[in-house]
């Protein structure tokens, strides 16, 4: 059986930090899983719906659908030892999906939980998915999600069922929750970036190429950017600047970055991170590989810190690109950061074709 003073601990990662209080005959079940409505406390609006489960390791997964349209993961165990409060990075696989990367709060000494804001691709994965692995700094867990289509499909109905609940006399009415992630907040026009791109491209020394359109753009990444393909070495690359805080380290977004890169992989996700400095600034360059299958693709990231912005530039690989290995790639992508800051800043560290734009 559940324990139902944790349920309510899953609604203290909402925008608001009043305690949850259960709503009056919510309660629902499914095998192992039990579940229920709560509210805030301060405001008695509809705060999550949230169901659990115990393990035989003594461990307990909690997962809860918020009215903000996110999903909330936590876990309970014994063997992990945190101060309230505390920021731990997390890492969720399920299965060989793409991994779900973020920060998690430690809300006691044995309870952590990750916010997820894709609230599609957390349902789909946790419903689907046969092995949840939780890896977090202080510790890790392996969890059998069996029961979990059924049981989400009833924390989701009662989200839905509850969302208007609290918030108007009427009674509460079934919606469906609208995701609204925050927007990047770009840095740099289309102009200036059709430009910078027009640089690049002719640095790769490519022949036939094709940019995509700003549909196809938006179906790749969720911020003002210039995209190209190029059909005669078979990769794709692109640039874009979001605003940013000097203050902040480069590392604070490789997160929020692995999952812009890595939503679309539907096979086993693999990554790693390498510290670099492009013309005198602190830079990264992310790199992940998407085994699905057969098939094989994979992605150079590299950002640069600029005063008050993170310029981005990245190239997807893909099967009978005519850079092959892993050192070519890298490569490539580090003189392309190089050429696409110099164009920027007229920083001289890269060779040729850095004329600054203004």
């Amino acid at each position: 059986m559940m324990k139902r003073a944790a349920l309510l601990v899953c609604g203290l990662l909402l925008a608001s930090p009043a305690h949850a209080e259960l709503i009056p005959g919510s309660d629902f079940s499914y095998k192992n899983w039990s579940g229920a409505a709560y509210t805030a406390e301060d405001t008695g609006a509809f705060s999550h719906c949230a169901v659990s489960a115990s393990y035989v390791s003594g461990d307990e997964l909690l997962m809860s659908v918020n009215a903000d349209a996110t999903v909330t993961v936590g876990v309970i165990s014994a063997t992990w030892r945190m101060t309230p409060g505390q920021s731990l990075s997390a890492k969720l696989t399920v299965d060989r999906r793409a991994p779900f990367f973020g920060t998690a709060n430690a809300l006691n000494e044995s309870f952590a939980a990750l916010v997820l804001p894709d609230i599609d691709a957390a349902l789909t994965a946790l419903k689907r998915g046969r092995t949840l692995v939780v890896e977090t700094s202080v510790g890790q867990g392996v969890y059998d999600l069996t029961g979990t289509s059924r049981a989400l499909d009833q924390t989701l109905n009662c989200a839905l069922e509850y969302l208007e609940y609290g918030t108007q006399p009427a009674a509460p009415q079934k919606k469906e929750p609208q995701i609204q992630p925050p927007a990047p907040v770009a840095a740099l026009d289309l102009d200036t970036l059709k430009q910078l791109a027009a640089i690049l491209v002719a640095d790769q020394g490519l022949n036939d190429i094709t940019y995509l359109n700003a549909q196809e753009v938006r179906d790749i990444l969720h911020t003002e950017s210039v995209v190209w393909l190029a059909k005669d070495k078979i990769f794709l690359s692109g640039v874009f600047a979001e605003v940013g805080d000097n203050r902040v380290a480069l590392s604070a977004t490789d997160a929020a970055d692995f999952n812009r890169i890595g939503s679309d992989c539907d096979g086993q996700f693999s990554t790693s991170v390498r510290v670099l400095t492009v013309a005198g600034l602190a830079a990264r360059e992310l790199s992940s590989q998407c085994l699905a299958g057969d098939s094989e693709q994979s992605i150079m990231l590299t950002k640069t810190q600029l005063d008050g912005m993170v310029l981005y530039t990245f190239m997807f690989f893909s099967e009978g690109s005519a850079y092959r290995s892993v050192n070519e790639r890298s490569a490539l992508s580090l003189r392309t950061a190089e050429v696409a800051v110099s164009a920027l800043t007229g920083a001289t560290s890269a060779p040729p074709a850095r004329k600054k734009i203004h």
